[in-house]
């Protein structure tokens, strides 16, 4: 009988241990629900609307359905899609002054890493005022770009370097005017002309 006690107690010990436990992973689950919720939706009036994405993506899952008759999960759910709707996006073309296209470039937005190299795909940005660094092997260039809610793959041209053949005088490019060169010739021909005749006219008079 003794035994018997025993293993009952036991077995109800560790029943209420489950039930426990089940209770503070749903407990765990509503916290979390409820806090993505209004999180987001402060995220989202800053326009932050990478960080809201996090937030509605937390709320939408279906473990927040038991929560709020189920409003949490069709709030966050429609919030998501018009979040993922407006979200801006830059595609950066990099070139050196050649050119020539560059992907081995890391890009910095505000001061924090924001692609280790470029191949031509999208990347997606809060909107507002950034200011975006570009560093290639040898070359640096900074451009301020102002990003607007649904700008989606907006191109950005980049030029990093200088050109690696110099550029021509425009002097030496030009040919010389063909009357333009002349004219000194012809006026140092009158003047030497000149001068013979005054010679020959003055030798005559001492003569």
């Amino acid at each position: 009988a003794g035994v018997l006690v025993m293993r009952t107690a036991v077995l109800t010990v560790s029943f209420l241990a489950v039930a426990l436990y089940g209770t503070d992973v749903r407990a765990d689950d509503k916290r979390v629900c409820a806090d993505a919720y209004t999180a987001s939706q402060s995220l989202r009036a800053a326009h932050r609307l990478l960080a809201a994405r996090d937030q509605l993506r937390l709320c939408a899952r279906q473990q927040c359905a038991p929560f709020a008759s189920g409003q949490i999960v069709k709030d966050c759910t429609s919030w998501l899609a018009d979040v993922e709707t407006v979200i801006p996006s830059l595609v950066f073309e990099v070139k050196d002054a050649n050119g020539n296209d560059l992907s081995a470039v890391k890009v910095t937005m505000d001061g924090q890493p924001l692609a280790e190299k470029l191949d031509g795909s999208a990347i997606q940005v809060d909107p507002g005022e950034h200011r975006f660094a570009f560093d290639g092997a040898d070359a640096h260039a900074d451009k301020t770009i102002v990003v607007r809610e649904g700008d989606k793959g907006r191109r950005e041209r980049v030029i990093l370097g200088l050109a690696t053949t110099a550029a021509r005088s425009p002097s030496t490019d030009r040919e010389p005017a063909p009357g333009a060169s002349r004219t000194p010739a012809y006026i140092a021909f009158g003047v030497g002309a000149a001068g013979l005749v005054a010679g020959a006219v003055f030798t005559a008079l001492w003569l």
